[in-house]
């Protein structure tokens, strides 16, 4: 959200997360035409940013006091076979 957004009388949706809530998403895609063979590992990661970047900035909010604390991470490892 940015300095600009928080002055205005209402906006889309809210796609934070609250306090202590668990979201479950899913995602689907598709394998690239021609894909090897083997294993193939996708990694997720859930980054916490205190304040947005573009606020920060606007502020002027020193370095440390803006860095992003990873919450979570997870791998899921699936074996492309030839069809």
């Amino acid at each position: 959200m940015t300095i600009a957004q928080w002055n205005t009388a209402s906006f889309g949706p809210d796609y934070r997360l609250a306090p202590l809530a668990a979201v479950n998403e899913t995602f689907t895609w598709k394998l690239p035409a021609g894909i090897a063979p083997g294993p193939v590992t996708i990694r997720a990661t859930v980054w916490y940013s205190r304040v947005v970047s573009s606020v920060a900035e606007h502020l002027k909010i020193p370095a440390d006091e803006i860095e992003r604390v990873k919450m979570s991470e997870h791998t899921t490892v699936f074996t492309v076979t030839k069809g």
